[in-house]
């Protein structure tokens, strides 16, 4: 099986509610973006009926809702 591999600032970006989204992979299995949010900011509260998600925090926190389930997310924790 062939590597793939998206380098560091490719691909196609695109501005998602005010924050910048850069869409790394997609096909049939999964879909990767890369997110910046200024802080305090984020994606609204959503649910996805038909797909999974997760998080992977690099830097800066990140505050998750499920229920009521409230998580704190910081740099290097993974959420899905």
């Amino acid at each position: 099986m062939a590597i793939s591999h998206v380098p560091a600032r490719a691909g196609a970006s695109m501005s998602v509610l005010g924050e910048l989204n850069t869409l790394k992979v997609r096909n049939a299995a999964y879909t990767v973006f890369e997110s910046s949010a200024a802080p305090g900011g984020g994606l609204p509260p959503h649910a996805h009926e038909e797909q999974d998600e997760a998080i992977y925090v690099l830097d800066g926190e990140y505050q998750l809702a499920s229920g009521e389930e409230r998580l704190r997310l910081v740099p290097g924790s993974l959420a899905f």
